[in-house]
């Protein structure tokens, strides 16, 4: 280098080969911001359509009398079904083949006023339809007044309370209009619901 400085050749390779670097920082940015901004927003849906399943069952189950819950009879297709009966009708909670998480609603006959305007709606209700984005549930199962052998089971709470789990998946295509599920959305709940005698 002499001491008249850096000619307007070395200046322009200098600022590309710098613009170069500042493009690919800020595509990387771009790239990691917007994988971010997908996942939080479906990892909250998750979260909150799994506390609405919950508050749903627990409104059901919580009043049911010790006879008023069973397994796997309401849904015969679903081992794990949960059917419940209370003051407000007869209700079941079931896993379908294709991932669907529904509960069965047959009010009380006079509708119960006290149950408020829900507890008059029959029919099917799909517990994941009201999410932010598409989901579906991979497993669901229940555990309540469980035998094994002709012995309760020890495992499970008796006829008190009853423990459900079930996961819960994003069912987007990872490409509008694909058929490829992203799968990397996946959360599992369990909870216990006792009930109030």
């Amino acid at each position: 280098m002499s001491e008249r400085g850096f000619s307007l050749i070395e200046t322009t390779v200098a600022a590309l080969a710098g613009s170069t670097i500042l493009l690919a920082l800020a595509t990387f940015f771009s790239w990691v911001t917007g994988i971010v901004s997908q996942e939080v927003p479906a990892e909250i849906a998750l979260q909150r359509q799994a506390t609405a399943v919950v508050e749903e069952m627990i409104r059901q189950i919580r009043p049911a009398a010790s006879t008023g819950l069973s397994q796997g009879t309401c849904h015969p297709a679903d081992p794990h079904s949960i059917g419940v009966s209370n003051v407000c009708g007869v209700f079941c909670f079931y896993k379908t083949a294709d991932g669907r998480l529904l509960e069965d609603r047959q009010p009380a006959t006079p509708p119960n006023a006290a149950c408020g305007p829900a507890g008059g709606t029959s029919g099917t209700l799909d517990l994941l339809a009201s999410s932010m984005v598409p989901l579906q549930a991979n497993a669901f199962t229940s555990c309540f007044n469980n035998f094994v052998g002709g012995v309760a089971s020890t495992l499970c709470p008796g006829a008190a309370s009853v423990i459900v789990t079930f996961q819960l998946e994003e069912s987007a295509p990872t490409t509008p209009g694909g058929s490829i599920k992203d799968w990397s959305n996946s959360m599992t709940f369990t909870t216990t619901i006792a009930r109030r005698p």
